[in-house]
């Protein structure tokens, strides 16, 4: 277990990232605007990993803040993984 992250940062401000599920697609700003708190305190101190916890969220956070946002799912299944799986896939631990 000692490959779990020590910390979560969560960005003051946090909230709703306003992809509100397909309606980004038409409306980007609304992703931008409701971001631009986030979006300032993650380029202030970047992150080893941005994970979600939403596929519409996370594509919406990707695409205001330009950083690798992915389901928290893959996190935790890379870190349950055996360690010497990890090693031989060439993924950190």
């Amino acid at each position: 277990m000692s490959r779990w992250p020590r910390g979560v940062l969560v960005p003051i401000g946090t909230t709703c990232c306003g992809t509100a599920g397909d309606r980004s697609l038409l409306h980007p700003e609304l992703v931008v605007s409701a971001t631009r708190d986030e979006r300032a305190a993650l380029d202030e101190q970047p992150a080893d990993r941005y994970v979600s916890a939403n596929r519409t969220c996370e594509m919406g956070m990707r695409q205001a803040t330009g950083k690798p946002y992915e389901s928290f799912v893959f996190l935790a299944e890379e870190l349950t993984r055996p360690a010497n799986h990890l090693q031989s896939a060439g993924r950190r631990g």
